[in-house]
Protein backbone atom coordinates (compact mmCIF):
# COMPACT_ATOMS: atom_id res chain seq x y z
CA UNK A 1 0.00 0.00 0.00
CA UNK A 2 1.79 3.27 -1.18
CA UNK A 3 0.23 6.14 1.29
CA UNK A 4 -0.26 9.98 0.45
CA UNK A 5 1.21 12.77 2.04
CA UNK A 6 -1.04 14.31 4.63
CA UNK A 7 -3.55 11.60 4.52
CA UNK A 8 -2.51 8.79 7.15
CA UNK A 9 -4.50 5.47 8.01
CA UNK A 10 -3.97 6.05 11.84
CA UNK A 11 -3.97 8.34 14.22
CA UNK A 12 -2.17 8.08 17.29
CA UNK A 13 -3.04 11.39 19.47
CA UNK A 14 -1.17 14.32 20.66
CA UNK A 15 1.87 12.29 21.75
CA UNK A 16 2.06 9.96 18.78
CA UNK A 17 4.04 6.60 18.64
CA UNK A 18 6.24 6.82 21.65
CA UNK A 19 3.50 8.15 23.91
CA UNK A 20 0.95 5.38 23.32
CA UNK A 21 1.00 3.88 26.56
CA UNK A 22 0.03 6.98 27.82
CA UNK A 23 -2.51 8.03 25.56
CA UNK A 24 -6.43 7.45 26.00
CA UNK A 25 -7.25 8.27 22.46
CA UNK A 26 -5.65 5.44 20.75
CA UNK A 27 -6.23 4.49 16.66
CA UNK A 28 -8.94 6.92 16.05
CA UNK A 29 -9.00 4.98 12.29
CA UNK A 30 -10.37 7.42 9.57
CA UNK A 31 -13.89 7.98 9.37
CA UNK A 32 -13.72 8.61 5.47
CA UNK A 33 -12.00 5.36 4.96
CA UNK A 34 -15.79 3.42 5.72
CA UNK A 35 -18.70 3.88 7.65
CA UNK A 36 -18.29 6.10 10.38
CA UNK A 37 -20.25 4.14 12.82
CA UNK A 38 -18.12 1.07 12.36
CA UNK A 39 -14.66 2.83 12.42
CA UNK A 40 -15.95 4.67 16.11
CA UNK A 41 -16.87 1.47 17.31
CA UNK A 42 -13.85 -0.64 16.48
CA UNK A 43 -11.56 2.33 18.33
CA UNK A 44 -14.30 2.20 21.40
CA UNK A 45 -14.17 -1.49 21.92
CA UNK A 46 -9.87 -1.08 21.60
CA UNK A 47 -9.98 1.70 23.96
CA UNK A 48 -12.12 -0.11 26.40
CA UNK A 49 -9.66 -3.65 26.08
CA UNK A 50 -7.10 -1.55 26.35
CA UNK A 51 -8.12 -0.70 29.81
CA UNK A 52 -8.59 -4.16 31.11
CA UNK A 53 -4.45 -5.07 30.31
CA UNK A 54 -0.88 -4.92 31.35
CA UNK A 55 1.74 -2.28 30.25
CA UNK A 56 2.91 -5.55 28.27
CA UNK A 57 -0.10 -6.37 27.03
CA UNK A 58 -1.27 -3.08 25.42
CA UNK A 59 2.15 -3.02 23.94
CA UNK A 60 1.07 -6.52 22.37
CA UNK A 61 -2.56 -5.01 21.50
CA UNK A 62 -1.36 -1.83 19.65
CA UNK A 63 1.38 -3.59 17.74
CA UNK A 64 -1.06 -6.35 16.35
CA UNK A 65 -3.00 -3.27 15.94
CA UNK A 66 -0.73 -2.11 14.01
CA UNK A 67 -0.44 -5.19 12.10
CA UNK A 68 -3.90 -5.61 11.34
CA UNK A 69 -4.39 -2.01 10.09
CA UNK A 70 -1.74 -3.06 7.63
CA UNK A 71 -3.35 -6.01 6.31
CA UNK A 72 -6.69 -4.14 5.86
CA UNK A 73 -5.05 -0.77 4.50
CA UNK A 74 -4.47 -3.03 1.40
CA UNK A 75 -7.81 -2.64 0.10
CA UNK A 76 -9.48 0.38 -0.98
CA UNK A 77 -12.45 1.79 1.00
CA UNK A 78 -14.65 1.33 -1.07
CA UNK A 79 -13.48 -2.74 -1.51
CA UNK A 80 -16.44 -4.66 0.45
CA UNK A 81 -13.47 -6.55 1.89
CA UNK A 82 -12.42 -3.10 4.01
CA UNK A 83 -16.27 -3.56 6.07
CA UNK A 84 -15.84 -7.25 6.24
CA UNK A 85 -12.27 -6.86 8.09
CA UNK A 86 -13.68 -3.89 10.19
CA UNK A 87 -16.49 -5.92 11.50
CA UNK A 88 -14.33 -9.26 12.02
CA UNK A 89 -12.17 -7.29 14.04
CA UNK A 90 -14.71 -5.75 16.11
CA UNK A 91 -16.35 -8.94 17.47
CA UNK A 92 -12.99 -10.72 17.72
CA UNK A 93 -11.92 -7.25 20.13
CA UNK A 94 -15.35 -7.91 21.57
CA UNK A 95 -15.10 -11.37 22.51
CA UNK A 96 -11.68 -10.86 24.46
CA UNK A 97 -13.33 -7.57 25.99
CA UNK A 98 -15.83 -10.20 27.39
CA UNK A 99 -13.42 -12.41 28.89
CA UNK A 100 -14.16 -15.82 26.83
CA UNK A 101 -10.18 -15.23 24.99
CA UNK A 102 -8.35 -18.00 27.06
CA UNK A 103 -5.12 -16.72 25.58
CA UNK A 104 -3.61 -13.01 26.36
CA UNK A 105 -2.57 -11.03 23.82
CA UNK A 106 0.50 -11.23 24.75
CA UNK A 107 1.08 -15.14 24.38
CA UNK A 108 -0.45 -14.54 20.96
CA UNK A 109 1.81 -15.01 18.04
CA UNK A 110 1.51 -12.60 14.89
CA UNK A 111 -1.04 -13.58 12.24
CA UNK A 112 -1.81 -12.35 9.05
CA UNK A 113 -4.90 -12.65 6.29
CA UNK A 114 -2.49 -12.15 3.34
CA UNK A 115 -0.03 -14.76 2.36
CA UNK A 116 3.89 -14.04 2.66
CA UNK A 117 4.18 -13.77 -1.00
CA UNK A 118 1.43 -11.24 -1.17
CA UNK A 119 -1.18 -13.71 -3.29
CA UNK A 120 -3.14 -15.03 -1.21
CA UNK A 121 -5.99 -13.92 1.47
CA UNK A 122 -7.51 -15.32 3.83
CA UNK A 123 -11.38 -13.52 4.48
CA UNK A 124 -14.25 -13.98 6.01
CA UNK A 125 -17.99 -13.93 4.02
CA UNK A 126 -21.69 -14.23 3.98
CA UNK A 127 -22.76 -17.61 4.89
CA UNK A 128 -24.03 -19.94 2.31
CA UNK A 129 -27.34 -20.59 3.39
CA UNK A 130 -29.50 -19.64 6.21
CA UNK A 131 -29.00 -20.58 9.69
CA UNK A 132 -25.33 -20.60 8.59
CA UNK A 133 -22.34 -19.04 10.40
CA UNK A 134 -20.07 -16.80 8.04
CA UNK A 135 -17.40 -19.01 6.22
CA UNK A 136 -13.72 -18.41 6.15
CA UNK A 137 -12.18 -18.48 2.62
CA UNK A 138 -9.29 -18.28 0.93
CA UNK A 139 -8.92 -16.33 -2.18
CA UNK A 140 -6.19 -14.65 -4.22
CA UNK A 141 -6.10 -11.29 -3.47
CA UNK A 142 -7.51 -10.65 -6.69
CA UNK A 143 -10.71 -11.68 -4.98
CA UNK A 144 -11.30 -14.72 -7.00
CA UNK A 145 -12.16 -17.93 -4.76
CA UNK A 146 -9.54 -20.67 -3.98
CA UNK A 147 -11.73 -22.72 -1.64
CA UNK A 148 -13.81 -22.41 1.84
CA UNK A 149 -11.52 -23.78 4.80
CA UNK A 150 -14.34 -23.41 7.54
CA UNK A 151 -18.31 -22.80 7.42
CA UNK A 152 -19.86 -21.14 10.68
CA UNK A 153 -17.34 -19.39 12.61
CA UNK A 154 -19.05 -16.97 14.13
CA UNK A 155 -16.61 -14.90 16.17
CA UNK A 156 -13.95 -14.69 13.47
CA UNK A 157 -10.84 -16.06 12.66
CA UNK A 158 -7.32 -16.06 13.33
CA UNK A 159 -4.71 -16.90 9.74
CA UNK A 160 -0.84 -17.66 10.15
CA UNK A 161 0.79 -18.87 6.87
CA UNK A 162 4.16 -20.44 6.87
CA UNK A 163 7.13 -18.20 5.50
CA UNK A 164 6.89 -20.22 1.41
CA UNK A 165 3.14 -19.47 2.02
CA UNK A 166 2.27 -22.91 0.93
CA UNK A 167 1.02 -23.96 4.61
CA UNK A 168 -1.47 -22.03 6.31
CA UNK A 169 -3.10 -22.92 9.47
CA UNK A 170 -6.34 -21.15 10.69
CA UNK A 171 -8.19 -21.01 13.97
CA UNK A 172 -11.78 -20.67 13.55
CA UNK A 173 -14.05 -19.00 16.28
CA UNK A 174 -17.31 -19.42 17.54
CA UNK A 175 -20.01 -19.98 20.16
CA UNK A 176 -21.17 -23.07 21.83
CA UNK A 177 -23.33 -23.75 24.41
CA UNK A 178 -22.76 -19.71 25.66
CA UNK A 179 -19.08 -20.10 25.07
CA UNK A 180 -16.51 -19.48 22.75
CA UNK A 181 -14.38 -22.10 21.27
CA UNK A 182 -12.01 -22.88 18.53
CA UNK A 183 -11.57 -25.02 15.35
CA UNK A 184 -8.73 -25.87 13.54
CA UNK A 185 -9.00 -25.48 9.34
CA UNK A 186 -5.55 -26.37 7.50
CA UNK A 187 -4.52 -26.02 3.93
CA UNK A 188 -1.14 -26.25 1.81
CA UNK A 189 -0.44 -26.45 -2.23
CA UNK A 190 -0.26 -29.78 -3.67
CA UNK A 191 1.15 -30.45 -6.97
CA UNK A 192 0.53 -26.61 -7.59
CA UNK A 193 -3.22 -25.95 -6.42
CA UNK A 194 -4.81 -25.96 -2.69
CA UNK A 195 -6.02 -28.30 -0.75
CA UNK A 196 -8.21 -28.50 2.63
CA UNK A 197 -7.00 -31.45 5.16
CA UNK A 198 -8.17 -33.55 7.34
CA UNK A 199 -6.51 -33.43 10.89
CA UNK A 200 -6.21 -36.10 13.90
CA UNK A 201 -5.11 -34.48 17.68
CA UNK A 202 -3.99 -36.50 20.07
CA UNK A 203 -6.18 -36.56 23.57
CA UNK A 204 -6.07 -33.76 25.80
CA UNK A 205 -7.12 -32.10 29.07
CA UNK A 206 -9.44 -29.17 28.61
CA UNK A 207 -10.62 -27.04 25.14
CA UNK A 208 -9.71 -24.90 22.90
CA UNK A 209 -6.60 -24.80 19.88
CA UNK A 210 -3.84 -22.04 19.73
CA UNK A 211 -0.86 -21.63 17.37
CA UNK A 212 2.40 -21.61 18.87
CA UNK A 213 4.59 -21.14 16.38
CA UNK A 214 6.33 -23.32 12.83
CA UNK A 215 9.06 -25.29 13.52
CA UNK A 216 9.37 -25.66 9.57
CA UNK A 217 7.54 -24.39 6.45
CA UNK A 218 5.24 -27.69 6.82
CA UNK A 219 5.30 -28.59 10.67
CA UNK A 220 3.68 -26.24 13.37
CA UNK A 221 3.20 -26.62 16.45
CA UNK A 222 0.24 -25.70 18.62
CA UNK A 223 -1.30 -25.80 21.96
CA UNK A 224 -4.68 -27.88 22.54
CA UNK A 225 -5.67 -27.86 26.22
CA UNK A 226 -2.41 -28.42 28.59
CA UNK A 227 -0.91 -29.83 25.71
CA UNK A 228 1.96 -28.65 22.82
CA UNK A 229 1.20 -30.68 19.82
CA UNK A 230 3.31 -31.01 16.46
CA UNK A 231 1.17 -30.84 13.08
CA UNK A 232 3.42 -31.75 10.26
CA UNK A 233 1.86 -31.62 7.13
CA UNK A 234 1.30 -34.12 5.27
CA UNK A 235 3.33 -35.47 2.04
CA UNK A 236 1.16 -35.95 -1.29
CA UNK A 237 1.48 -39.51 -1.28
CA UNK A 238 -1.83 -41.35 -0.89
CA UNK A 239 -4.63 -41.70 -3.83
CA UNK A 240 -7.48 -42.85 -3.69
CA UNK A 241 -10.33 -44.08 -6.42
CA UNK A 242 -13.66 -45.20 -5.43
CA UNK A 243 -15.01 -47.26 -8.74
CA UNK A 244 -17.92 -47.58 -6.23
CA UNK A 245 -19.80 -46.93 -3.47
CA UNK A 246 -18.26 -49.94 -1.40
CA UNK A 247 -14.68 -49.91 -3.03
CA UNK A 248 -11.64 -48.14 -2.98
CA UNK A 249 -8.74 -48.28 -4.92
CA UNK A 250 -5.81 -46.96 -3.32
CA UNK A 251 -1.93 -46.06 -4.20
CA UNK A 252 0.47 -45.19 -1.88
CA UNK A 253 4.23 -44.08 -3.61
CA UNK A 254 6.24 -43.12 -0.49
CA UNK A 255 9.49 -43.87 -1.74
CA UNK A 256 10.48 -47.05 -0.66
CA UNK A 257 7.00 -48.02 0.30
CA UNK A 258 5.14 -48.05 -3.12
CA UNK A 259 2.19 -50.23 -3.16
CA UNK A 260 -1.20 -50.57 -4.45
CA UNK A 261 -4.71 -52.42 -2.85
CA UNK A 262 -8.15 -52.82 -3.62
CA UNK A 263 -11.16 -53.02 -0.67
CA UNK A 264 -14.74 -53.66 -1.87
CA UNK A 265 -17.53 -55.11 0.28
CA UNK A 266 -21.21 -54.03 0.77
CA UNK A 267 -22.65 -52.61 3.63
CA UNK A 268 -22.21 -55.57 6.03
CA UNK A 269 -18.34 -54.75 5.47
CA UNK A 270 -15.63 -54.95 3.20
CA UNK A 271 -12.08 -56.90 2.58
CA UNK A 272 -8.85 -56.18 1.03
CA UNK A 273 -9.52 -58.35 -2.34
CA UNK A 274 -6.27 -57.02 -3.97
CA UNK A 275 -2.68 -56.05 -2.61
CA UNK A 276 0.86 -55.60 -4.35
CA UNK A 277 4.31 -54.03 -3.66
CA UNK A 278 4.72 -51.26 -6.46
CA UNK A 279 8.15 -50.27 -8.07
CA UNK A 280 8.55 -46.79 -9.90
CA UNK A 281 8.44 -47.07 -13.77
CA UNK A 282 9.30 -43.45 -14.64
CA UNK A 283 7.25 -40.23 -14.20
CA UNK A 284 4.04 -41.30 -12.22
CA UNK A 285 3.97 -44.41 -13.49
CA UNK A 286 4.45 -47.96 -11.63
CA UNK A 287 4.52 -51.16 -11.86
CA UNK A 288 4.00 -54.45 -9.73
CA UNK A 289 6.39 -57.41 -9.84
CA UNK A 290 4.31 -59.54 -12.00
CA UNK A 291 3.90 -56.10 -14.37
CA UNK A 292 0.67 -54.40 -13.58
CA UNK A 293 0.99 -51.08 -14.47
CA UNK A 294 -0.44 -48.02 -12.92
CA UNK A 295 -0.07 -44.37 -14.34
CA UNK A 296 -0.98 -41.85 -12.71
CA UNK A 297 -2.21 -38.10 -14.13
CA UNK A 298 -3.34 -34.60 -12.84
CA UNK A 299 -5.85 -33.21 -14.18
CA UNK A 300 -6.23 -29.49 -15.26
CA UNK A 301 -10.10 -29.23 -13.47
CA UNK A 302 -11.36 -32.05 -11.52
CA UNK A 303 -14.06 -34.51 -13.34
CA UNK A 304 -17.18 -34.80 -11.43
CA UNK A 305 -19.43 -38.08 -12.43
CA UNK A 306 -21.07 -38.65 -9.18
CA UNK A 307 -21.44 -34.90 -7.34
CA UNK A 308 -23.44 -37.20 -4.02
CA UNK A 309 -21.05 -39.69 -3.01
CA UNK A 310 -17.68 -38.58 -5.14
CA UNK A 311 -17.56 -41.93 -6.53
CA UNK A 312 -15.06 -42.19 -9.84
CA UNK A 313 -14.51 -38.24 -9.27
CA UNK A 314 -11.73 -36.18 -8.43
CA UNK A 315 -8.86 -34.71 -9.83
CA UNK A 316 -6.27 -37.30 -11.00
CA UNK A 317 -6.36 -40.58 -12.92
CA UNK A 318 -5.26 -43.70 -12.95
CA UNK A 319 -4.76 -45.98 -15.74
CA UNK A 320 -4.49 -49.37 -15.10
CA UNK A 321 -2.89 -51.70 -17.77
CA UNK A 322 -1.02 -54.91 -18.47
CA UNK A 323 -1.41 -58.25 -20.31
CA UNK A 324 -0.49 -60.91 -17.50
CA UNK A 325 -2.93 -63.14 -15.20
CA UNK A 326 -2.69 -60.17 -12.58
CA UNK A 327 -3.97 -57.82 -14.41
CA UNK A 328 -6.81 -60.05 -16.19
CA UNK A 329 -8.08 -60.87 -12.50
CA UNK A 330 -7.48 -57.65 -11.36
CA UNK A 331 -9.50 -55.87 -14.18
CA UNK A 332 -12.41 -58.60 -13.35
CA UNK A 333 -12.45 -57.89 -9.64
CA UNK A 334 -12.74 -53.99 -10.04
CA UNK A 335 -14.72 -53.95 -13.79
CA UNK A 336 -16.73 -51.09 -14.63
CA UNK A 337 -16.94 -47.50 -12.33
CA UNK A 338 -20.60 -46.81 -11.08
CA UNK A 339 -20.92 -43.30 -12.83
CA UNK A 340 -19.36 -41.89 -15.46
CA UNK A 341 -18.38 -43.28 -19.38
CA UNK A 342 -15.14 -43.98 -18.93
CA UNK A 343 -12.69 -47.46 -19.78
CA UNK A 344 -12.69 -50.25 -17.58
CA UNK A 345 -9.63 -49.52 -16.53
CA UNK A 346 -9.53 -45.93 -16.35
CA UNK A 347 -10.76 -44.44 -12.85
CA UNK A 348 -10.82 -40.84 -11.42
CA UNK A 349 -9.94 -39.82 -7.58
CA UNK A 350 -8.25 -38.05 -5.67
CA UNK A 351 -4.86 -37.71 -2.78
CA UNK A 352 -5.93 -37.96 0.58
CA UNK A 353 -4.66 -35.82 3.45
CA UNK A 354 -5.13 -36.09 6.76
CA UNK A 355 -2.54 -34.38 9.75
CA UNK A 356 -1.54 -36.47 12.13
CA UNK A 357 -1.01 -34.30 15.60
CA UNK A 358 1.39 -35.80 17.94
Amino acid sequence: MTYKMGHPRVWLGRKGLSGILGCSCLFALPLQAGDPAAERQLNEVYTELRHTLTPAQKEALKQEELDWLKQRDRFSSGDPRWPELTEGRIRELEARLSGASKVPPTHQPQSGAVSPDGHYEVVQSTPSGPGAGPEIELRTVGGEAVTTLYSGAQVGFKAYWSADSAHLVVIALYRSGGRRDETLALAETVYGKWASLGYSLPPTQGSGVTFLNWISPDTARLQCGGRVVTMPFPKPTKFQFQPGRFSVLTLEIEPGSEKVSYETGDKRGSEIVFASPMKPAGGMSYVSPHGTRFRLEKLGQPLINDANRHINSGDWKLTISGDGDEYLSLKEKIGAPSFGDTGRTEYYGEIELVAEGK
